[in-house]
């Protein structure tokens, strides 16, 4: 591979580990929640990251720590039957503006991350158009010495294509609604078929409504007679 694209081994594996760490954080709360699909995600992240770390700075505590992970997930798989949570398109706008922002941070990050390698002194403006060129793919005002540009547009690229993703994910997955609660039925309808059971309660209060009184009408009192006169 390191023949077919000379010098974007290192930057790529670089971009697949920033890429996975951020997803793993994404996952923590769904994991925390036992949620089946945060477990099947983290199960594809860790190798996937661990072998990224070990290609670009040939980490082996970074491997260790993604396998001893990845067997602890794989050792109580049994428990993550959780459900996921009522779908609503609010948190992919939540989520743009929560990547946008931790992006531009990490981003900060990534671009600092080589002080020796920075040519000139960029100011922060700089640095912070750097990274928003970068988010969307193309190349900003700050330069580096040797391929820690390609690193550093590899990863930022990595982390716009990241937000975009995700936000897209939420934004166009169907909503769904918690489910309703069934009808309840009478208990001399338990056999009834459901559009008799619906009919039944309205039917009883109908024939209760206009049944008649089987009790005798209440007696008038007498009424008072005169006294005869002595």
């Amino acid at each position: 591979m390191t023949e077919v694209l000379p010098g974007s081994l290192g930057p790529f594996a670089a971009a697949l580990s920033i890429s996975a760490g951020v997803l793993l954080l994404l996952l923590a709360h769904g994991l925390k929640r036992h949620k089946r699909r945060a477990w099947r995600a983290a199960v594809v992240l860790l190798p996937a990251g661990a072998a990224a770390q070990f290609t670009y700075r040939h980490s082996v505590i970074g491997v260790v720590i993604a396998a001893v992970l990845l067997a602890l997930l794989l050792r109580h798989h049994a428990e993550f039957k959780a459900l996921p949570d009522p779908r609503s398109r609010w948190k992919a706008l939540a989520n743009f503006v929560l990547m946008s922002a931790g992006s531009i941070g990490l981003g900060l990050v990534i671009v600092n991350v080589h002080p020796g390698k920075v040519v000139g002194n960029p100011s922060l403006y700089e640095q912070i158009t750097h990274v928003v060129y970068g988010l969307f793919g193309f190349e900003g005002p700050v330069d580096y010495a040797g391929r820690v540009s390609w690193t550093v547009g590899y990863s930022l690229g990595a982390l716009g294509m990241l937000t975009a993703l995700t936000t897209i994910y939420l934004a166009f997955r169907p909503s769904t609604r918690p489910p309703s609660s069934p009808p309840t039925t009478s208990p001399s309808c338990a056999n009834c078929s459901p559009s008799t059971a619906a009919a039944t309660p309205s039917a009883t209060s109908r024939s209760v409504a206009t049944r008649p009184s089987s009790s005798p009408p209440a007696a008038r009192p007498p009424s008072p007679t005169a006294s005869s006169p002595a």
